[in-house]
């Protein structure tokens, strides 16, 4: 069980328990509007919060997606009155470039209920994304609304990381007769059965790419490279896919690159799309 201590504090006062804490990860430290949190976690939480970052670093690997880990980073904002560490935080395709910058991931793995309310601690410090994994559930939330007037919102799955493989995350995060190593050996194993690639929707003349699961970034862009502009027809809707796609449709490329882009570096987009600008 983690352990809580709560205490009422000036902004002054949380700048001075961090730092007597100095450079140790413990105790974790909150603080909303007065209200300082200390947080001692237990044996367990800090399995399951380095068993989940070692599944995530370990699919962003085998998917080629660009995750920057920050651990535990001390997030603070005076003006707004917060300060969080989250169990885990990344920043996604970028790396963060100062102490004021903020990751778009936080993670927090919840093992004891009750203590600072974490959504409305992160709402103003501007984390795009807080991810709760509690006992094999892991919920999202993306944060909504005008700068002043944010809120979060919860969402079926990440926006930053949609093809994040939800089933084969939580299977490593479950079968506790599993070491660490071998949850990971698991899953990058699963990963490389199924291909190793994110999978986007298969595309369709009426509806774009939908949610058939079925066709690889790599299977798309290799039928465009080898298709042939068909004469008169310029519209979307009137072409079919992959086999008589116009590689030089401006349309097809961007509803391509739609989806291209959320899954992919800026590197790999250069690499695969160059062939297609000729």
């Amino acid at each position: 069980m983690d352990h809580f201590v709560h205490l009422h504090g000036s902004w002054e006062d949380y700048e001075r328990l961090l730092a007597m804490r100095g450079e140790s990860s413990v105790p974790r430290i909150t603080y909303l509007e007065g209200l300082i949190e200390l947080v001692s976690p237990s044996q367990y939480h800090e399995i399951d919060k380095t068993r989940f970052a070692r599944l995530l670093e370990t699919w962003a690997e085998e998917a080629q997606v660009d995750l920057e880990g920050y651990g535990s980073w001390t997030l603070k904002k005076k003006r707004a009155k917060r300060g969080a560490e989250p169990d885990e935080c990344y920043t996604v395709n970028r790396r963060a470039t100062s102490q004021r910058d903020r990751p778009d991931i936080a993670i927090e793995v919840i093992w004891t209920s009750g203590g600072i309310d974490k959504l409305e601690v992160y709402r103003k410090l501007g984390v795009r994304e807080v991810w709760y994994y509690e006992r094999g559930t892991l919920k999202f939330f993306a944060l909504r609304g005008e700068r002043g007037r944010e809120s979060y919102a919860e969402i079926p799955r990440s926006e930053l990381l949609p093809q994040l493989p939800l089933k084969l995350l939580l299977d490593g995060m479950q079968d506790a007769s599993q070491s660490q190593t071998a949850a990971v050996r698991a899953l990058r194993q699963a990963l490389r059965d199924r291909g190793g690639c994110p999978r986007i929707g298969a595309y369709s003349p009426a509806a774009g790419f939908g949610s058939d699961p079925s066709i690889e970034v790599e299977t798309i862009v290799a039928a465009l490279r080898q298709s042939k502009p068909i004469a008169g027809r310029d519209q979307p809707r009137q072409r079919s896919f992959p086999e008589s796609q116009d590689t030089r449709s401006v349309a097809a490329r961007a509803q391509l690159g739609i989806v291209f882009r959320r899954q992919r570096s800026t590197a790999e987009q250069r690499r695969y799309f160059a062939p297609l600008r000729r």
